[in-house]
């Protein structure tokens, strides 16, 4: 009877020192993942404040530079659209997509004529 009590005692005493444990571990792995999300989104704000060329530079403005069509890159790529109407049969279709120096899509197009069309659109709105 003593040693069964012993016993318990001994198997409950084991089961609090691994959920301690396990709660130490978790709250550590937590406060790792807090400390890399602020960095990460302390190195994002300084991404998008100070870009590669160390001008001053915001979301709503281009800090002072046109956008103009030399600054663009023309891309197409693939998008997985099976209702539209130029998919292929495998739900695929090809689009073409204008992006600017920072590698943001700005101007879309089904064909090159089309995207180009936006691209002056995007320039004289930006402009």
């Amino acid at each position: 009877m003593i040693q069964t009590m012993i016993r318990f005692i001994f198997i409950s005493f084991l089961f609090i020192l691994m959920l301690g444990v396990i709660f130490i571990v978790m709250t550590i792995m937590l406060i790792i993942d807090l400390i890399l999300a602020i960095v990460g989104y302390i190195r994002d704000a300084y991404n998008a404040i100070f870009h590669s060329n160390g001008k001053l530079c915001s979301d709503y403005e281009t800090g002072g530079l046109t956008m103009k069509m030399s600054n663009l890159t023309f891309e197409q790529i693939q998008i997985y659209d099976p209702l539209h109407s130029k998919s292929n049969r495998l739900g695929i279709r090809k689009e073409w997509v204008a992006r600017n120096e920072w590698g943001n899509a700005v101007a879309f197009g089904d064909t090159k004529a089309e995207c180009i069309k936006d691209a002056r659109r995007y320039c004289q709105k930006e402009h």
